[in-house]
């Protein structure tokens, strides 16, 4: 049963809600950061106890506590963010599959802040030091599908041309599981040192995916500025991926290089979601009369125009 595109909450506190998804998604970026500070820094047990630092909730922030115990800050600001923005979503959302995401969030945000304390009390083990950084990225995928679900333009749109697609929604959905899984691959060869060919092979599959999905975007969605732009955006950060890899494993230990693959990484695989909901949104739908206000009325009026024309190349071929 597909969702009605009339907005279910009122326009107050719709942005309201949507504002508050960016802003967690924002804040859960900045935390994907500060993650991967922790690890290229080697900081991850310079706080040996948890949740206290050195039995204190603000230990001195200097060395590799600042790096470990200001990811753990930022953390505690994010789940409040989630948590907010989840019973916001319940006082206000009359749609159930976005309670059900914003509910899922919370659940994962909880599992991952349980999983930063497992990775302390335990020492690093990979198994739970990789599922951690895994568990983050999906928490930034539903962060991300919460920013795209309550805005304005996805209240609005009805859906696109279903016969103008041309499997960019699957297109763009396997490469969002390919993306995510290099990424786990990535976390691997941090956590454990191991797998750097593998990781190269994903990273040529993951080229070949964006590249086809970019490049089937401008050939047949040129006017769609939802899947256009990010396109773009996405070979953008694709070419600065390739290079910030290349440094990385280069200048290995560089914390600058390293820190920003695992960033570029994630706004890669935010792209790749945003690019699969709104595909899927616009391009295998019916109706595209519906997808804007006006949009029908702008076409049979353009019909109409050319009703005479039509009838001047019929007389002159008479």
């Amino acid at each position: 049963m597909q969702e009605s595109s009339t907005p279910p909450t009122t326009p107050r506190s719709h942005v309201g809600i949507h504002r508050l998804a960016r802003y967690t998604a924002e804040a859960t970026f900045i935390l994907i950061i500060a993650g991967g500070l922790v690890t290229s820094t080697g900081s991850g047990l310079a706080v040996p106890d948890w949740p206290l630092a050195f039995g204190s909730w603000f230990p001195r922030m200097v060395g590799g506590v600042f790096f470990e115990h200001g990811h753990r800050i930022i953390a505690g600001m994010v789940a409040l963010l989630i948590l907010s923005l989840t019973i916001w979503i319940w006082r206000r959302e009359a749609r159930r599959s976005v309670k059900v995401l914003a509910s899922l969030a919370s659940v994962v945000v909880l599992a991952q802040v349980a999983l930063g304390g497992a990775t302390v009390l335990l020492e690093l083990p990979a198994v739970i030091s990789i599922s951690h950084a895994a568990l983050a990225q999906t928490f930034f995928c539903l962060t991300i599908a919460l920013v795209v679900l309550t805005s304005p333009g996805w209240l609005a749109s009805a859906g696109g041309k279903r016969g103008a697609a041309a499997g960019i929604p699957a297109l763009a959905a396997l490469a969002t599981v390919a993306v995510f899984g290099q990424l786990v691959l990535g976390a691997v060869l941090r956590h454990t040192g191991g797998g750097l060919l593998l990781h190269v092979l994903g990273a040529v599959l993951v080229f070949v995916l964006l590249t086809v999905l970019s490049l089937r975007v401008f050939d047949r969605q040129v006017d769609q500025r939802r899947l256009f732009r990010p396109a773009i955006l996405l070979m953008m950060l694709l070419v600065v991926q390739i290079a910030l890899g290349t440094v990385a494993l280069v200048a290995a230990g560089s914390v600058l290089a390293t820190t920003a693959h695992v960033a570029v990484g994630a706004l890669i695989l935010a792209t790749c979601v945003w690019l699969s909901l709104w595909s899927r949104r616009l391009l295998t739908s019916a109706g595209a009369a519906e997808a804007e206000p006006g949009r029908g009325e702008a076409l049979f009026n353009q019909s109409v125009q050319s009703i005479p024309t039509i009838r001047s190349m019929g007389g002159a071929t008479a």
